[in-house]
């Protein structure tokens, strides 16, 4: 098996149906199975801000959406709705399920950087609007940047205490609450 991840494309819309007409369990059961009109109605009336298809040889083997709303519920401002989740059955012992999340979570990632950084006078100003789990990731790669070495555990309760409302230090970087948002700064020199 050579599965890949990807963004999903129009054309996908056909084996994307016929993965949820075959299974029961799929994330819209429809009796009679759907089409791959409705699968793309779906998505168009989701608002779909990003949605990830598996494939293995050439077959949509799973998915995961992210939404501005379901149908029933509305995405908050700056939020999205993780939806339309499913592996085909003989996939679900495998490390798919993981990858999909891994996947959705770097799209995430790299959203957060683009839209909500900017590079201030010595530093970078960064306005969280993700899950904290995004969030951590923002902040370790800031560290990185200015090339500290960050863990996950000390970049967690570094954006803990961010989002507390009081800053800190990691790996040579200095960090603090400002502006709305957080920002980022080579540590002072220590003085010994």
């Amino acid at each position: 098996m050579s599965i890949t991840i990807r963004l999903y494309q129009q054309a996908d819309a056909r084996d994307i149906a016929a993965l949820y007409s075959r299974y029961p369990d799929n994330p819209n059961p429809v009796p009679g199975g759907i089409s791959a009109e409705h699968v793309e109605q779906e998505l168009a009336e989701r608002r779909t801000a990003a949605f990830f298809v598996a494939v293995d040889n050439g077959n949509v083997v799973g998915t995961f959406g992210l939404f501005r709303n379901t149908g029933r519920r509305a995405a908050r401002a700056g939020e999205l709705i993780a939806d339309m989740f499913f592996v085909a059955p003989a996939y679900r012992n495998g490390m798919l399920t993981g990858r999909l999340f891994t996947e959705a979570i770097e799209w995430m990632v790299e959203r957060e950087m683009s839209e909500n950084l900017a590079m201030t006078d010595g530093g970078v100003h960064y306005e969280p609007l993700a899950p904290r789990v995004v969030a951590i990731c923002v902040v370790g790669r800031i560290v990185e940047g200015f090339g500290g070495n960050a863990r996950g555990g000390a970049v967690a309760r570094l954006v803990d205490a961010l989002i507390a409302g009081s800053g800190g230090n990691l790996a040579g970087v200095a960090a603090s609450v400002e502006d709305g948002g957080w920002v980022f700064r080579p540590e002072a020199p220590r003085r010994t």
